[in-house]
């Protein structure tokens, strides 16, 4: 009777089990296409946020602003304060490419003004510094 439940027991573990196969699914998604412009996001929220400011009249950078402070309220891990930057964009008004770069703190000022009248900036007036922010509502209690 051992032998047979060992045999029993070996049997089963070498027979190979398939697990069912998922659905194949398609790794795109379909083609969209508009006339009056678009907002992509990862939550839906964000991207409503972003077109609701582009019927109600705001351009691109507005739509922007508005799709990062729903991210704030929908996806607090993605977005916040300390977040960085990085910007590509087109100004048609002036017909021109910009870059703005987001990164780190504001430099000081008062240090870029002297170094752009004196011929130059120095790289350490241009590094970002942190500073401690103190929140009403923490205070409030």
């Amino acid at each position: 009777m051992r032998f047979m439940l060992s045999a029993f027991a070996i049997s089963i573990l070498c027979t190979p089990l398939h697990a069912q196969a998922p659905e194949e699914a398609p790794f795109w998604r379909p083609v969209v296409m508009g006339t009056f412009g678009m907002v992509a996001a990862e939550h839906p929220l964000e991207s409503m946020a972003g077109w609701q400011v582009l019927e109600a009249g705001g351009n691109a950078f507005d739509a922007a602003a508005a799709v990062f402070y729903m991210t704030t309220v929908v996806e607090q891990h993605q977005a916040g304060m300390g977040g960085d930057l990085f910007m590509v964009a087109y100004l048609a008004d002036e017909d021109r490419v910009v870059f703005i770069n987001g990164t780190g703190g504001a430099p000081d000022w008062r240090r870029l003004n002297t170094s752009a009248n004196s011929g130059g900036f120095r790289a350490k007036d241009l590094m970002p510094r942190t500073y401690p922010v103190r929140s009403e509502a923490s205070t409030s209690r």
